[in-house]
């Protein structure tokens, strides 16, 4: 039966791809020229527009919740609705024991 992983292991980790690879840094360390001084491989690309970025400018994570918990009793409330969980018999992978 033939191995179903490389055998010879070719150009395909990490560092060996900085050409389809960025670095995402500030424009201040672009006109410092950090990414020289730091001898970086990577092309170094300057961030924009991303301070002012908020939950609602996320696409497909957009919304905002109302959680409420009570400090008393541990109910959980989101959008004034009461949410729970049932109770497991068994964690699937967790450990049976645990052995000092």
């Amino acid at each position: 039966i033939p191995t179903p992983e490389p055998i010879i292991y070719e150009k395909m980790f990490g560092a060996n791809l900085n050409e389809n690879a960025l670095h995402f840094v500030s424009k201040a360390s672009l006109d410092a020229n950090i990414p020289e001084k730091l001898s970086l491989k990577r092309k170094c690309v300057a961030v924009k527009n991303c301070r002012n970025i908020t939950k609602k400018d996320l696409k497909f994570n957009d919304k905002v919740q109302d959680i409420e918990v009570n400090p008393q009793t541990y109910e959980v409330k989101i959008n004034g609705e009461l949410i729970s969980s049932k109770s497991v018999d068994s964690l699937a992978l967790a450990r049976k024991y645990f052995m000092i």
